[in-house]
């Protein structure tokens, strides 16, 4: 364990995109494009001066938690938003869902690391 994860609470949102984040690492022999797996900073906390200079700089709310810039067959890329168990979408995360769906990205909700892996695994050998 990183010392980075000791700091994320256990079952949280970041808990299962770390965990996730831990399995791409350990499958990119198997499947080399998940080195471009990467995050998007939307729902970390951050200070307000912090939010201000993310904001000015291009930081939108809502836009899903990772992406895979890997185009399957109808798709140009996977968007992964994590959620835990009782975790609900948000009106700007719904928005945003539907116009990168509209745009050929398949966009998913995962509320465990087992459904991440499970949707990316689909989305790779789709």
């Amino acid at each position: 364990m990183t010392n980075a994860l000791r700091f994320i609470k256990p079952e949280s949102e970041n808990a299962i995109q770390a965990s996730f984040f831990q399995w791409t690492e350990l499958q990119k022999g198997k499947h080399p494009e998940l080195v471009l797996f990467h995050s998007i900073p939307n729902g970390s906390h951050k200070s307000p001066v912090s939010r201000m200079i993310y904001k000015a700089t291009g930081l939108k709310s809502g836009v899903p938690d990772c992406f895979l810039p890997v185009a399957r067959g109808k798709h140009h890329g996977l968007y992964i938003e994590f959620k835990t168990k009782k975790g609900k979408t948000s009106e700007a995360q719904k928005w945003w869902h539907e116009k990168l769906t509209s745009q050929s990205f398949l966009v998913v909700t995962c509320h465990s690391v087992g459904e991440a892996i499970g949707a990316t695994l689909d989305y790779l050998n789709s």
